[in-house]
């Protein structure tokens, strides 16, 4: 039965061309993309679906078209149709999941990713396929070849890789796969793997229906066309309104490392980075505690409510440099300036004393600032030092309230 479905199957033609597109796919995949994490090799990796499915709906075409060609033979232990056609779609995504699961640990390999999250994507990439399959075996079984290939081959590329250029709607680029996501503090939208999945699921249980004959036929066709109306619905309805990117807030744990008084904790992707950002937190904690600065004592990567940086969050990627380490830390500690933008702009003295501040902490603590925070002149803290700690956080609390009445 086993070499009866893979011969169905067509895999000797299938797995090495399955492969052959995975592999080219994993070396022209951008390394920029990954950021040192497998969720987003596993994105990239998946996105090789749009046409591994196209390859394997003309394989389903040909299992259909045999199945059609033996229907009228009556052979004692042939199993029922569905069962068949459920069979081939097995093979199918066995052989696809392998070959997604190749392009993932390349990418990861070549681009150093770490992490273990980002399988749901390819099981998800799996599910698409065994519907292009089932969908190809359906139009075999109902169409001549030279008609039912095509279809099969240019409506699954059409179906997958179209949506994604859509400027609107927007949430059709996400009934395909995940093409879009996702930055250090974001993982992929639950709602977008269950609708994904959703409607894989009622494409393949509506191809099988379409197997019945006799009286169950029509009863089945109507199942069929109610289970893909209930699926597009409940698939619509869960990302009809998200954005470009199907991103979420990060769940799972940050890796810490304890600095002064407080700690750095960052995604495990990038904790090699640690030391030198526990040396560097450690000596701008001691500039900020000798003249009893109001801030954080631990930076994080993990947002804390709506804030995108600030308010001891920091962003990092895994190919950050030693040199920017105190820097990014003494700007992710300050208040969060995103806050005081309103209608477009802010308040210029808000942005100055949020420059002068960075500065001066950074310069104070023995590093040196960015050409990003040389300008503009602000000569606030050029006073006697037992002015000094007042007016720094009179700085501080002008941007924590976006509050520029008491500045110059």
């Amino acid at each position: 039965m086993i070499a009866v479905l893979f011969g169905l199957a067509r895999w000797r033609w299938l797995l090495p061309l399955t492969w052959a597109l995975a592999i080219w796919w994993a070396l022209i995949t951008d390394p920029n993309l990954i950021q040192g994490r497998f969720l987003n090799a596993a994105v990239q990796g998946a996105q090789v679906v749009m046409f591994l499915a196209p390859a394997t709906a003309v394989a389903g075409v040909l299992a259909g078209a045999t199945m059609r060609a033996n229907t009228r033979r009556v052979l004692t232990g042939v199993p029922p149709q569905m069962l068949l056609m459920a069979g081939v779609c097995a093979v199918h995504t066995l052989i696809c999941v392998s070959a997604l699961t190749l392009c993932a640990v390349m990418i990861g390999l070549i681009e150093h990713a770490a992490g273990a999250d980002g399988w749901q994507l390819i099981a998800l990439a799996g599910l698409t396929v065994a519907g292009s399959s089932a969908v190809g075996q359906a139009l075999g079984r109902a169409l001549p070849e030279v008609v039912a290939a095509p279809v099969a081959l240019l409506g699954s590329y059409v179906v997958l890789a179209f949506p994604r250029s859509f400027g609107d709607p927007l949430w059709l680029r996400h009934l395909a796969f995940v093409d879009s996501c996702c930055n250090s503090p974001d993982q992929v939208s639950p709602r977008v793997l269950a609708a994904i999945a959703t409607l894989a699921s009622a494409t393949v249980a509506a191809a099988l229906l379409t197997t019945l004959r006799g009286r169950r036929r029509a009863p089945g066709l109507l199942a069929a066309a109610v289970a893909l109306g209930l699926a597009w619905n409940l698939s619509t309805s869960l990302v009809d309104d998200l954005d470009w990117s199907p991103a979420t807030p990060r769940a799972g744990q940050t890796r810490c490392e304890p600095s002064g008084h407080g700690e750095v904790c960052v995604w495990p992707e990038n904790t090699a980075a640690l030391p030198d950002l526990a040396a560097a937190w450690a000596t701008l904690q001691a500039t900020a505690q000798k003249h009893g600065l109001d801030l954080p004592t631990t930076v994080s990567e993990r947002a804390q409510g709506q804030v995108v940086y600030g308010d001891g969050h920091i962003s990092l990627t895994p190919q950050i440099s030693a040199d920017v380490i105190p820097e990014l830390l003494a700007t992710g500690a300050l208040p969060a300036i995103d806050p005081c933008v309103i209608g477009g702009t802010m308040d210029s003295r808000i942005d100055n004393a949020w420059l002068t501040l960075a500065r001066w902490w950074l310069t104070t603590s023995g590093y040196s600032p960015s050409r990003n925070l040389l300008e503009p002149p602000y000569e606030y803290l050029d006073v006697p030092p037992d002015q000094l700690d007042a007016r720094l956080q009179t700085l501080i609390d002008a941007i924590r309230t976006c509050d520029a009445s008491n500045l110059p």
